[in-house]
């Protein structure tokens, strides 16, 4: 085990809480025993720096080795190939989905969008209107738009249109640098960024 912990995921149907962290992999509880259910320490995982449960009850993992899914039923994880343009995978700092089932990831090299169906995948940068090109967070709304956090301010995406919108200190945020692991969306819809000066919410 490890105390160094990176990032938590509860899942209320199978009440099941995952444990991400530095060192040691992924580390499944059983929330009503208090007991370990499993240990995922395979050395390709072992740096968990993202954790995104999905509405299909599959758990989304980042490391600095690129994307993984875990499948709770099967008990194992499962690799996912996220293309790079370099030689080595993209280190993942971010997951999210959008209602229907697109996957995002936020990297040090911008944000990728994968289709599930068809297993595109589009990249956005700078270049496309991104704040800046390390995506700290990601939130997906109930209407499809994807918000980033960065090092570098909030980006607004909107798939459809594929129009990005970004924002900075002087539109009202805490500051312009957000930290990874820092950020929620409320039942209400209400989004919430954490970063070195406070947090940034708004509906």
């Amino acid at each position: 085990g490890t105390d160094c912990i990176r990032t938590l995921a509860y899942d209320p149907a199978r009440d099941l809480v995952y444990v991400g962290t530095y060192g040691a992999g992924l580390t499944v509880i059983n929330a009503a025993t208090r007991r370990i259910a499993t240990q995922q320490t395979d050395d390709q995982y072992r740096w968990v720096s993202a954790l995104h449960l999905d509405a299909n009850g599959l758990l989304w993992g980042g490391s600095y080795n690129g994307p993984w899914c875990y499948d709770p039923s099967a008990g194992r994880i499962i690799s996912y190939t996220l293309p790079s343009n370099s030689d080595t995978p993209p280190r993942i700092y971010g997951i999210g989905s959008s209602p229907d089932g697109t996957k995002w990831f936020g990297t040090d090299d911008g944000l990728y969008r994968v289709d599930e169906v068809t297993r595109e995948v589009r990249q956005y940068t700078e270049a496309d209107g991104l704040s800046s090109n390390v995506i700290r967070d990601i939130l997906c709304t109930t209407t499809g738009e994807v918000w980033v956090s960065t090092l570098s301010g909030l980006s607004r995406l909107s798939p459809r249109s594929g129009r990005i919108d970004s924002f900075r200190s002087y539109d009202g945020l805490q500051g312009n640098e957000f930290r990874s692991g820092a950020a929620f969306k409320s039942s209400s819809g209400r989004l919430y960024f954490g970063g070195l000066g406070g947090i940034t919410y708004f509906s």
